[in-house]
């Protein structure tokens, strides 16, 4: 058996999505970036200033899927969310 045999096997001739993927990243850097250096900006206060994330989300009146995702370095932030985020943290994100 040959080794491109067992990869296709292996994919069950599902294709990969890793291409299109990469090029929305790369497309969309400038924000993923900030996104991310405002995620370790919480993260960072979270952990400075002894807050769980059960805490974080129930002062954000958000839920824990909700905070995840703001603190997976991916997320869209809009104004009013950092906003409401630097109020209840007492910090200054941008």
């Amino acid at each position: 058996m040959n080794n491109i045999y067992k990869l296709n096997k292996l994919s069950d001739g599902n294709k990969s999505d890793w291409l299109e993927k990469a090029n929305w990243r790369k497309q969309n850097k400038k924000w993923l970036d900030i996104s991310a250096n405002i995620a370790l900006n919480i993260i960072s206060t979270m952990d400075s200033k002894n807050i769980s994330k059960e805490e974080l989300a129930k002062e954000l009146n958000i839920s824990i899927k909700k905070l995840n995702s703001i603190l997976s370095g991916n997320f869209n932030f809009d104004i009013n969310t950092i906003s409401i985020i630097e109020t209840k943290l007492k910090i200054k994100l941008i």
